[in-house]
């Protein structure tokens, strides 16, 4: 042949070592490529950032992570998790939901267990005060339910008709005297 390479875009100029990946790739130095020949198996290319990560500019930098709480948005930018989410290293592609008991740290990258007479239901972005009658106490654990609230009114109203009962029958009482 005329000796002459063709440079896979944007990569140009002698040896196709001229250009820049445009933003959510990264420059792969060692792609395996179809038809290459056997001489040069490994070529360079623009690939996509990997899962979980982000480029907002053109270059041939390597991809980062999003911000704790945020997640990529098209590998190119992070958009923050929703109200009572998280996200994470550990899942940096997803916002999850706090599960019920727990809330997202400041930070936004783990989920915080409530503390004292405080619950939470999945995905509050915040630990709710409980209020009597609705808290109930046993134990070591805070109880603090709509469940417990019925059961507490339940057990008032089978209080009231209890102690009407025992006035009612203390004045038939003196009634026959």
């Amino acid at each position: 042949g005329t000796g002459q390479c063709t440079c896979s875009r944007p990569f140009f100029g002698h040896g196709c070592e001229e250009g820049r990946c445009p933003p959510g790739e990264r420059l792969d130095k060692h792609a395996k490529v179809d038809m290459a020949p056997e001489k040069y198996s490994q070529w360079q290319v623009c690939a996509p950032c990997e899962s979980g990560k982000f480029k907002n500019f053109s270059g041939n930098e390597e991809c980062s992570f999003c911000p704790d709480g945020h997640v990529p948005l098209n590998r190119t930018s992070c958009v923050p998790c929703a109200s009572g989410t998280v996200s994470s290293r550990d899942n940096p592609e997803t916002c999850t939901p706090c599960p019920e008991g727990s809330v997202p740290n400041r930070q936004t990258n783990t989920c915080e267990e409530c503390t004292g007479p405080t619950y939470a239901f999945e995905g509050d972005e915040s630990c709710r005060r409980c209020f009597f009658p609705a808290l109930i106490l046993t134990g070591d654990e805070n109880l603090c339910t709509p469940v417990y609230t019925v059961l507490f009114l339940f057990a008032s109203i089978l209080l009231a008709v209890f102690v009407l009962a025992i006035f009612g029958r203390l004045r038939v009482e003196c009634l026959k005297r």
